[in-house]
């Protein structure tokens, strides 16, 4: 049924094919309501003709606003006798705002082809519309077909111009890509040609233009330590200075054409208007980075597919939090793309849009756990301050604890005080994330969870993405990868309500104005596994924990 060709133009959300599989519907309940509608208008098509199928040749998947397109019906199996035609209606919600009726040119051995004009409605915002074909051989019903497709507004420069008006944001582009952009949308901007010119700069926002960058060796931070700069952007590197305030690594070039990316920050304002398969495609040469295992920061959009034996754990657009900045990467080609891809248009825009938004300031945290060196060295990579055996002090809102044996077996005698204080941390508003229950432990920390609480040994089983904010950033790719490493206890829930699954081995519970969030995989215990690393990386910065390393966050952890 050219399924393949089908899914590199448009999403089938509706259909019935003689001798094909039906599609799986896939869109709004608006696009419900047209195929209801489309379904009256033809009452009497209930029956299609054995055989007949009918695909798109492939194409854009989305188009802008008041653009016109030229689509291709191919159509296979059709009797021998009988002129193939074709009837249609574009849908935007209810509403049809196109139709038309068209013949087809016969090929060999029951093969044809059906063309029409497509003329897309003007809209302010991204909208999905249906393409509802109805096909005929000889005047009789032979097969119908619903297609997907989004249409952007084009509205780039309007958006550049409002996010940047009165900001005047430095532009290091040696290579002059983005000034041109800049210049057409009508964006003043103070133009930067030269690492001299980085050093004199004085603003809050930097925008860095693709292949900015020659050499490792080149410095972007220290000549910025005097300039107040708050948010960068950093378009489409080769490689990247060496003095970047968060680890950040290419890795190995894409070599394929047509890669898709993938959206893992369910919404995140960076991918507001965008659908999962609307995002603007990669190609050989892009270099997807590397995921830290250290750091404050989440990836937003992965190239895929990547195989969890890959080794990849590669990411397109990462957005890093380093000690009050936010520096987003994306490795994304859409310089190239802008005017010509309508997502491409969206995504820039959204990430320009992302640099003035507040920025998250993490809250501190006190760690309560053992000597183990497992959770010391954990802690040093996230960025968080070392273990203690004690109660958190009054201020502290958010609190992490190893619950295993080691810091249970330490606190022998303080239980009683230590559950107490973190249970009135709780419920006065306060976050507590346990790391490592196990049936040893289980009763020592049973005051502080949900009733019915129980644990059960770990059975790997399916992965589906996780969609909760806790796990942005960290793939479905990226938690099977851990989960092949895990051998912990799940939790679930005997009596009562309030534990709510977020993945395998997390979930969460609220408590008076507070939650617990219950970790049952050991990050701590692998910390050398590049998918574990990342994914604890970005729940700790998703949970609002996480703290930059270094003498400053020791001294203030009191350690």
């Amino acid at each position: 049924m050219g399924e393949n060709a089908c899914d590199n133009f448009g999403r089938k959300v509706f259909g019935l094919a003689g001798g094909g599989q039906s599609p799986v519907f896939r869109g709004s309940f608006i696009t419900l309501v047209a195929a209801a509608l489309w379904s009256l208008l033809f009452p009497g098509i209930r029956s299609v003709s054995a055989g007949v199928s009918l695909s798109l040749q492939e194409g854009p998947l989305r188009f802008y606003s008041g653009s016109s397109a030229e689509l291709t019906i191919e159509l296979f199996g059709l009797p021998p006798e009988g002129e193939p035609s074709a009837v249609w209606k574009l849908m935007l919600g209810a509403a049809a705002v196109g139709e038309g009726e068209t013949r087809g040119e016969r090929g060999e051995e029951g093969t044809a082809a059906v063309r029409a004009r497509l003329d897309f409605p003007a809209v302010s915002r991204p909208v999905e519309v249906a393409w509802a074909v109805k096909i005929f051989a000889g005047g009789r019903p032979a097969a119908e077909e619903f297609f997907l497709f989004r249409v952007y507004p084009r509205d780039l420069a309007a958006r550049l111009r409002a996010a940047l008006a009165g900001k005047k944001p430095g532009v290091y582009d040696p290579r002059g890509k983005l000034f041109g952009l800049l210049d057409s949308a009508g964006v003043e901007y103070t133009a930067i040609h030269t690492p001299f010119g980085l050093r004199a700069f004085r603003g809050e926002t930097l925008l860095v233009g693709p292949r900015a960058f020659s050499s490792p060796r080149e410095s972007l931070f220290t000549l910025l330590e005097d300039s107040g700069v708050r948010g960068v952007l950093i378009l489409d590197q080769a490689v990247f200075p060496g003095d970047l305030p968060c680890p950040v690594e290419p890795g190995d070039p894409i070599s394929t054409p047509g890669g898709r990316s993938v959206a893992v920050a369910s919404g995140h304002p960076v991918l507001d208007g965008l659908e999962g398969e609307d995002l603007p495609r990669t190609g050989p040469g892009v270099r997807p980075l590397k995921k830290p295992g250290r750091g404050r920061y989440r990836s937003l959009i992965d190239p895929a597919p990547l195989r969890p034996d890959s080794g990849g754990f590669l990411s397109l657009v990462l957005e890093c939090l380093p000690g009050g900045r936010r520096l987003i990467f994306c490795q994304i080609p859409l310089l190239g793309a802008v005017g010509r891809d309508p997502a491409a248009d969206l995504l820039l825009a959204n990430l320009v849009d992302l640099l003035f938004l507040p920025l998250e300031e993490p809250d501190p945290v006190f760690v309560i756990g053992g000597a183990g060196r497992e959770e010391r060295d954990f802690c040093r990579a996230m960025g968080l301050p070392g273990p203690r055996l004690s109660r958190p002090p009054g201020p502290y809102r958010q609190a992490i604890v190893f619950a295993g044996p080691g810091t249970v077996e330490s606190l022998a005698g303080r239980e009683d005080e230590l559950v107490s204080s973190l249970g009135e941390m709780i419920e006065s508003g306060g976050r507590l994330l346990l790391i490592g229950l196990d049936p040893e432990t289980l009763p020592f920390w049973r005051p502080l969870l949900p009733e019915g609480l129980e644990l059960a040994e770990y059975q790997p089983g399916a992965v589906s993405p996780p969609e909760d904010p806790l796990f942005r950033g960290i793939s479905a790719t990226d938690w099977e990868g851990c989960l092949r490493a895990a051998s912990d206890y799940s939790i679930y829930q005997t009596t009562g309500e309030g534990i709510h699954p977020v993945a395998p081995l997390v979930g969460k519970a609220d408590r008076g104005r507070g939650a617990v969030v219950i970790c049952q995989f050991p990050f701590h215990r692998l910390l050398g596994e590049p998918a574990s690393a990342a994914s604890a990386a970005q729940f700790i910065t998703n949970l609002g924990l996480a703290r930059e390393p270094g003498p400053a966050g020791d001294k203030e952890a009191g350690r």
